[in-house]
């Protein structure tokens, strides 16, 4: 059972699906938690702007608005607020530009109520890290051969795609279960003494639409120490100013 974090906690719930959007109010009130809902990104905008939230939990995929530009223009004037985006599969360049925002976190549809709250209750209690606008600045294109294991001893090699501070696409052969923890290496790519360990998360799996079609996952890095972000920033900063690759241009 989820604990809200808060003597008022209030959730506002944007979805175009009806249904769903009842489901979910439903079962954050039993939970104590007293809900808004909007059915698209400009009504919850409008909302947000008039009224304050503990969280917001919005759905991607809506007309008018869709999930991703309503969290654009949320975080323009309120970086505080956790979001937790719901979605079915979106484009990995706009899953990797929405981790620069902190106290953000996706879930993957469709999911169970307990895998729900989880989610909701981390990115509720998550901190707001230090220079966490800046994410942004560490994000690029990359290709670097790497390899990850899940629960087991079975272990997978594919390449790292549009490194960032905040998590990454990796494209493999084999598809990835959202919701799939996963241990990832590699080596340094200008310093091969160097290897590089890292925990993450699966939030969105691709699937191949044409045969021989790569597949591969957005993932978000979990737990990073200094010395790990140190190392990722190195990286990054690297492969732009020594390897030419040029910054990741996200769509909006």
């Amino acid at each position: 059972m989820a604990d809200p974090i808060s003597d008022d906690p209030k959730i506002l719930v944007v979805d175009d699906d009806p249904g769903l959007r009842r489901v979910l109010c439903l079962a954050l009130e039993e939970q104590g938690y007293s809900t808004t809902f909007a059915s698209n990104g400009e009504e919850a905008l409008l909302l947000v702007k008039a009224n304050t939230y503990s969280a917001i939990v919005t759905d991607y995929d809506m007309p008018r608005m869709n999930g991703r530009n309503l969290i654009d223009h949320i975080k323009t004037f309120n970086t505080l607020t956790p979001v937790l985006l719901m979605t079915a599969g979106i484009p990995e360049t706009v899953f990797l530009d929405l981790l620069k925002y902190s106290r953000f976190l996706a879930i993957h549809k469709p999911f169970s109520p307990p895998a729900f709250f989880k989610a909701l209750m981390k990115v509720m209690n998550s901190p707001v890290p230090a220079g966490a606008h800046k994410r942004s600045e560490f994000r690029v294109k990359t290709a670097i051969p790497a390899q990850w294991s899940a629960k087991g001893p079975e272990v997978t090699t594919g390449i790292l795609r549009n490194l960032s501070l905040g998590g990454t696409f990796v494209e493999t052969e084999k598809p990835i279960p959202a919701g799939t923890e996963l241990d990832i290496s590699f080596q340094h790519p200008t310093e091969p003494s160097q290897s590089v360990s890292l925990k993450g998360e699966v939030v969105w799996a691709k699937h191949g639409e044409n045969p021989g079609e790569l597949e591969g996952a957005g993932v978000h890095f979990r737990d990073l120490d200094r010395n790990t972000i140190r190392t990722l920033q190195t990286i990054l900063a690297q492969t732009v100013n020594q390897m030419g690759l040029g910054w990741f241009e996200s769509a909006r």
